[in-house]
């Protein structure tokens, strides 16, 4: 990888929201943060509502890294 897409990387944060549920996801290195409203949460489905934030976090982040290459290959 070079140094342009390593820095990219390492600047690379993500939030999102959603089901009263904050994500803030680091690319590089890879960390991962949750935050949780009780007062929006069902005790019952919040393993299932935590899977889906992370996976849409998880999405964000690949489409912006693709959106990157993009990008720098098109400069090439």
């Amino acid at each position: 990888m070079d140094d342009i897409s390593s820095k990219f990387l390492q600047n690379m944060i993500v939030n999102h929201e959603e089901n009263g549920i904050s994500i803030t996801l680091n690319a590089e290195p890879m960390i991962l943060k949750i935050e949780i409203n009780p007062s929006e949460m069902d005790a019952l489905d919040l393993a299932e509502k935590i899977k889906a934030c992370i996976n849409s976090a998880i999405q964000k982040t690949a489409m912006s890294v693709i959106q990157e290459a993009t990008d720098q290959l098109g400069d090439k």
